[in-house]
């Protein structure tokens, strides 16, 4: 099954909302939280050593899953560019035990 942005957010509708302003730091560099972000509207930027890599703006975009799949500290920084809602399961491994056809898809993307 291909997910789209929609399909991806059905299955998040249980999980806690949050807000961020701009500026935000969601996920720090280097640092482990545990924490996996699915963003519902606004954006965000990736950066890795203080560059910008990327900017993530496509609802249903996934944040934290490397850190989250693999247990190891986040691989880069995501700060709110605009004011952003996402979708925070209170712990990333349950989540994805617990929805394994988004594990699998996160594992096909990365």
């Amino acid at each position: 099954m291909i997910y789209t942005s929609s399909s991806i957010l059905e299955h998040c509708d249980g999980a806690p909302t949050e807000h961020y302003g701009p500026g935000a730091v969601l996920l720090e560099e280097g640092h482990w939280s545990g924490r996996l972000f699915i963003l519902v509207d606004g954006e965000v930027e990736v950066s890795r050593g203080g560059t910008g890599v990327a900017v993530i703006a496509e609802p249903g975009s996934m944040f934290g899953e490397m850190s989250a799949l693999l247990g190891l500290p986040h691989t880069a920084t995501v700060r709110a560019l605009s004011p952003v809602t996402v979708r925070a399961p209170d712990n990333a491994d349950r989540f994805l035990r617990d929805h394994p056809e988004l594990a699998f898809h996160l594992a096909r993307v990365l």
